[in-house]
């Protein structure tokens, strides 16, 4: 969602009192050089003393707001060294840095300093982004780095994030927002039991959050790091100056989404809309779903999505014309196009769960990041500016998540949105699979293995190359047809290979189906004589939870999955295998008599054919330290296959 057209509207309905006290940015400084802490055990860098400052300012006629940001830093280690060597400041393109300074503190007492003049700039020529950053020139282990820098910048007072916790210790993390005494902010703690406290002597409005002994924080696989650390949010809510409430609302919102999407659309955009359709060529008479999935392949295969906001990317006629949309602009296409055909459906904003979870209680347009659609009917979603995503195979990362829900309704000739914050729903293990098909023979002399494997994606597991294969060359898709039998197999020799349903118009509706012809040296062994046949190796690499570390955050997995195998091998005449039940594996998790997690591997041994079946399914993506271990057990059973080596001897 473009934050800016928002900031912009409601900027327009506030009136601030006046204010003329000295503000903090300007008189706050460092005190005496901090000392070494007595306790560093183990620890490779602490953060000694960390304090944001947030100051909203009326400069009239603008508002503007200053963040101060003061960090102390005990570096104890060589690694610590190496990642402290440039001290980069915060800033964006909207912002200026206004006042920096550093100091050098070693453990002698002495003190360096380095001042404005001494603070360098960088240039990232891959992305564009400019940097400015002091060069801790003689920085060694044992070192206190200080640094103070103040920005000015555009307010962001709709629902901004602070992380407070990382993988070092802090051991006092001060927060303070100050704002003219007629405009109320709310605050949402999240991960830590200390509250924010409002300072009742402050001339104007001060509240502070203070926290001692943060503990370090380390990441783990498969972990939600980012939302399980400590964080605040706040937002700005009231006005008391002209008694207005909900600055900061999903109802305003969603109101302003709705006009930028539908009503504020001009009529030359709407006629290079119907025109457009018309060059779609849906079928009316269709059903709901193909008459979607029409429209959705036609428009990510013709038009091109770029991250830039510009007229020309959100203004619908030029979308068309240059078949090139942003984010904004893709979005209000596809909704268009949408309410032209009279399909019923909603606009909903979300967050990246990965990145923070949309808060169901507290308003704040941190959690409007992304789009998707949604069609009540059909009860399934879109994410209009993910071209491998289609319908209803959303962004995983949207979804198990909450968000807002942006419903059309009419009062006589008016249209207007109204917004309701609700579950999104993850998509079922069922409609997201990778499958293997797989049948082995040997040769005569027993130095090589034929293999003949077709492998079946949907969903979640067809999406990064289904949509793409089609426009590949020959010799590309020649290449990633090599690299995917080097991966199933090391060091195998690939026959012939196959693509099957590549074609746009089945892109997320038919499963990405992929054979291999394969001859591999590496699967057999020789033990005496004996053969000793690497059957487990026919299901792919597997993921490993081996560890000796105890396990000390949640897992959240990025989606619901499912695997079937079916393996048939071919046993050569003359010869048995004499330990084929290796190959019966299981394990399960149940929770309230319901099958949440599985990995089963069953075979049968007839006629010198063994076949194995192997259902492996995960039900559920969120997973607790306690629920833990039943996770990791069937994820590992699935790597305990792997490692399932057959034995074959001469009858």
């Amino acid at each position: 969602m473009n934050k800016q057209t928002l900031l912009l509207l409601i900027l327009s309905f506030i009136i601030f009192g006046a204010e003329s006290q000295q503000l903090f940015h300007e008189y706050y400084d460092w005190g005496e050089p901090m000392t070494m802490p007595a306790d560093t055990a183990e620890q490779d860098m602490i953060q000694l003393f960390r304090k944001i400052a947030i100051e909203f300012h009326l400069e009239d006629p603008y508002f503007s707001e200053y963040d101060l940001l003061h960090d102390v830093k005990f570096i104890n280690s060589d690694e610590a060294v190496e990642a402290n060597n440039n001290i980069y400041l915060y800033y964006n393109r909207r912002a200026e840095i206004i006042d920096a300074k550093a100091r050098l503190i070693k453990p002698s007492g002495k003190v360096i300093d380095f001042d404005n003049s001494k603070m360098l700039d960088s240039y990232d020529e891959e992305t564009g982004d400019q940097f400015k950053y002091f060069a801790m020139e003689g920085l060694e282990k044992g070192d206190i780095i200080e640094v103070i820098h103040v920005v000015h910048r555009a307010p962001d007072y709709q629902g901004r994030r602070w992380i407070f916790q990382y993988d070092f210790p802090i051991n006092r993390l001060e927060f303070d927002l100050f704002a003219p005494d007629n405009l109320i902010f709310e605050f949402l703690v999240s991960n830590d039991t200390n509250s924010v406290v409002t300072d009742t002597l402050a001339e104007n409005n001060h509240w502070h959050f203070y926290i001692d002994n943060i503990e370090a924080l380390d990441d783990e696989e498969s972990a939600p790091y980012n939302t399980i650390r400590k964080q605040i949010v706040y937002k700005l809510d009231r006005n008391i100056a002209n008694n207005l409430r909900d600055i900061t609302s999903y109802g305003k919102a969603s109101q302003i989404v709705f006009s930028n999407n539908y009503t504020s659309i001009e009529k030359a955009d709407l006629k290079a809309v119907e025109k457009f359709l018309k060059e779609i060529n849906v079928d009316r008479s269709s059903s709901l779903d193909e008459q979607i999935f029409k429209v959705e392949n036609y428009v990510k295969n013709n038009i091109n999505i770029i991250e830039m906001e510009t007229e020309e990317s959100t203004k619908l006629a030029s979308v068309i014309k240059n078949k090139t949309a942003s984010e904004d602009g893709i979005t209000s296409l596809l909704v268009n196009l949408f309410k032209a055909l009279g399909i019923n459906h909603e606009i909903v904003l979300t967050s990246n769960r990965d990145d923070i979870l949309f808060d169901k209680d507290f308003e704040a347009y941190v959690f409007l990041s992304d789009y998707l659609i949604y069609f009540p009917d059909t009860k399934k979603y879109l994410s209009p500016n993910q071209f491998e995503n289609r319908y209803g195979l959303p962004a995983s990362e949207n979804t198990n998540n909450y968000g807002l829900f942006i419903k059309r309704v009419t009062l006589g000739d008016m249209e207007s949105g109204l917004g309701k914050v609700k579950f999104i729903e993850p998509i079922g293990y069922e409609a997201t699979h990778h499958n293997h098909y797989v049948t082995t023979d040997f040769s005569d002399d027993f130095n090589t293995v034929h293999v003949d494997m077709t492998t079946s994606s949907l969903g979640y597991f067809a999406a990064p190359l289904q949509p793409y294969i089609y426009r590949l060359s020959d010799e590309l898709k020649e290449e990633i047809a090599e690299k995917s039998a080097e991966n199933y197999i090391p060091n195998s020799e690939l026959n012939s290979w196959e693509y099957i349903n590549t074609e746009p118009e089945v892109i997320g509706k038919e499963p990405f189906l992929t054979r291999l012809d394969i001859t591999s040296s590496d699967l057999v062994d020789v033990a005496g004589d004996k053969y000793l046949f690497k059957a487990g190796l026919l299901i792919g690499p597997q993921q490993e939870l081996y560890s000796e570390k105890t396990r000390r955050l949640p897992v959240y997995d990025n989606y619901k999955r499912m695997f079937d195998r079916e393996l048939t091998i071919n046993i050569p005449e003359g010869y048995k295998v004499v330990n084929a039940g290796d190959l019966d594996i299981f394990a399960e998790y149940v929770v309230e008599g319901a099958q949440v997690l599985l990995f089963e591997s069953k075979h049968t041994y007839e006629g010198g054919v063994i076949k194995v079946n192997i259902h492996e399914y995960y039900d559920q993506i969120e997973y607790t330290v306690e629920e833990y271990p039943y996770y990791r057990d069937v994820v590992n059973s699935a790597s305990d296959f792997n490692k399932v080596v057959l034995i074959l001897e001469r009858k």
